[in-house]
């Protein structure tokens, strides 16, 4: 049956071939469909990086938006991200960038219920894995975070990526241990060889070979912190009398290593395919791995071990956990040094001294650890996941019962929250202080205009008893009741504004200075309209100085009108005292005005 993968990975798809190009192309020939992510980052950018940000960039811009086709059904995307990679707020923000790329990718191959495989354990990659929301969950732990420098802070999310996963693998003992403090569900599964490739090796002697001379130590890779340049530089100065080859593509880690470019016993290929390595190891004596021994490679198992053990070849390397564990297990497969060049050197002559005795079995301890078996065993694991993870499924009743207690849980708790925050919090006093204006009366104004019917979130209600209050209020204290008044209110069982005369009247104003409006209106804009209208017809003499009253809450949305449409006029805006009213009601109001500011806004009246 044909599954989807998505390989998040540790590396570029074009970098010297890994367990995780191997894992990608052994599931395409296996009639799987996959998706390989590119590298997102372990630490921050530095000025070294380039170089590798210009590759990726240019990977970019020649594909399509970040994806490339490999291969049938095997498919590389590059992502383009902002480098902080323990920033979680950019992690998060990240993930959503890839995982909205990918799901549209994605939408387009019907690409669905993936299976995850991760070989890097960042917060980026866990937040990206939950948006995947994958069939299966699967952590490949090639790499023992924490003991390497630069990796301590990958540490908490790579125990939340072990908790998360359905499946664990580890490529050495040291990472096997640390995984199972936090999963029980985990496999060895440690560099091996492709069959094909070391079986039946082709080819013509390469031309290098003419000119090196006999016997020939042989290292195959790069030079990183692993790599012993000590040791290496002593041993090649003290063996004049061996040639050293070195196969691959060798990026100097540091400037040590560039001292064996002065040794005339001492040869690189340059970088060469993959698939060429069996054909030069085919023509040296010994392999090599002169590894520091240090906590960082305790927990590495290195994949020259069977490369070298596939071809029959006498191996010499330190004594790094792996390799202790090996030799214990398996007597005179390999030769293990201190790190110093005169026990390293003793144990090569050693090894030249044989005479092919331990050759079959070398080759078949790396045949038996080879790919081709180990892939078979991770899609069984694989594939008796999905069973298990289809079994349980399968009690519809349960899962939906689990769905819906999760489902109440959630809204308990939004309810809640949100309870907390519109009832007990201060937000809304906030928000509603930001609407009331703290102006003081003008006693040169001798119109007054009054909006009464606003401030409240029922229709019916009495707040209009507030504004005469506060009108008759400021009549007295003024002596003012010689001012002209024009009051619109709502037009309840009986109008607010003909309530609102009356109780002037018995205060004490002239009938004649008090006009209501008797005209329906639809909002404050044409509330405000027939005001003006009405001062135009009556041709009242205001030396267009006015003051408007009107109730707290509504005082800001009139400030932002009269401001828009009626800035020929000066007006002061007061209002009555605020209206008592219960939370809800409170809530209802403050959202409604700022509501109808949004929406004045938008037809233009502020």
């Amino acid at each position: 049956m044909q599954n989807n993968y998505i390989i998040i990975s540790a590396i570029d798809w074009k970098t010297s071939w890994q367990t995780q190009h191997r894992i990608a192309k052994s599931l395409v020939d296996s009639g799987n469909r996959v998706l390989f992510i590119e590298n997102t980052g372990l630490r921050n950018i530095k000025f070294k990086d380039k170089n590798r940000i210009i590759s990726r960039i240019k990977t970019w811009r020649n594909s399509t938006r970040g994806f490339n086709e490999i291969e049938k059904n095997l498919f590389v995307y590059s992502p383009i991200i902002f480098p902080a990679p323990y920033n979680k707020t950019i992690s998060y923000l990240n993930s959503k960038i890839i995982f909205k790329n990918i799901k549209k990718w994605m939408d387009t191959f019907y690409f669905s219920d993936p299976i995850v495989i991760n070989f890097l354990p960042t917060n980026l990659n866990y937040n990206l894995i939950n948006q995947i929301n994958p069939r299966l969950n699967i952590y490949y732990a090639a790499n023992d975070f924490g003991t390497q420098s630069g990796t301590e802070k990958i540490l908490s999310s790579e125990i939340k990526t072990i908790n998360k996963s359905s499946i664990n693998f580890g490529t050495s003992h040291q990472i096997l241990d640390k995984i199972k403090k936090y999963s029980a569900n985990t496999y060895f599964f440690p560099a091996s060889i492709e069959e094909k490739k070391f079986k039946n090796i082709k080819g013509d002697k390469p031309k290098i070979f003419k000119k090196i001379k006999l016997p020939i130590i042989s290292y195959v890779g790069n030079f990183t912190e692993v790599f012993d340049s000590d040791l290496m530089i002593n041993l090649i100065k003290n063996s004049k009398e061996l040639s050293f080859l070195f196969i691959g593509d060798l990026k100097f880690y540091n400037n040590k290593f560039q001292e064996l470019k002065n040794f005339k016993n001492c040869y690189f290929t340059g970088e060469i395919s993959n698939d060429l390595v069996p054909l030069y190891l085919k023509h040296v004596d010994i392999g090599i791995i002169p590894y520091l021994v240090n906590q960082f490679t305790n927990g590495v198992y290195s994949s020259k071990l069977n490369e070298y053990l596939a071809l029959g070849l006498p191996v010499i390397s330190t004594k790094f956990r792996e390799m202790n564990i090996i030799n214990k297990d398996n007597q005179n497969l390999i030769y293990l040094t201190e790190n110093n060049y005169q026990d390293f050197q003793n144990k090569i002559y050693l090894a030249l001294s044989e005479t092919n005795q331990f050759k079959e079995a070398r080759i078949n301890y790396a045949f038996n650890n080879s790919w081709d078996k180990k892939f078979s065993d991770i899609t069984n694991i694989i594939n008796r996941s999905l069973k298990l993870k289809k079994k349980i499924n399968y009690d519809w009743r349960k899962l939906y019962l689990n769905n819906l207690k999760n489902y109440s849980r959630r809204i308990i708790v939004a309810s809640v929250v949100f309870y907390l925050i519109l009832f007990k919090s201060p937000i809304f006093d906030l928000l509603g202080s930001k609407l009331v204006l703290k102006n003081n009366y003008n006693v040169s104004s001798n119109t007054i205009l009054v909006m009464s019917g606003y401030g409240s979130d029922n229709y019916v209600n009495n707040s209009y008893l507030l504004l005469a209050k506060k009108l008759t209020k400021l009549l007295k204290e003024n002596n003012q009741f010689n001012n002209q008044l024009i009051i619109s209110g709502r037009f309840q069982v009986y109008p607010e504004a003909q309530i609102i005369k009356k109780l002037l009247l018995t205060s004490g104003m002239d009938n004649q200075n008090i006009i209501t409006i008797d005209t329906e209106y639809k909002n404050t804009y044409e509330n405000l309209l027939l005001f003006f209208n009405t001062i135009e017809k009556k041709s009242f003499k205001t030396n267009n100085e006015f003051t408007i009253l009107t109730s707290p809450y509504h005082s800001k949305r009139v400030s932002l009108i009269v401001k828009k449409k009626f800035s020929n006029y000066n007006i002061n805006i007061i209002t009555s005292d605020k209206l008592d009213m219960k939370q809800l009601s409170k809530i209802k109001v403050i959202s409604y005005e700022y509501l109808s500011i949004i929406y004045n806004y938008f037809k233009g009246n502020i």
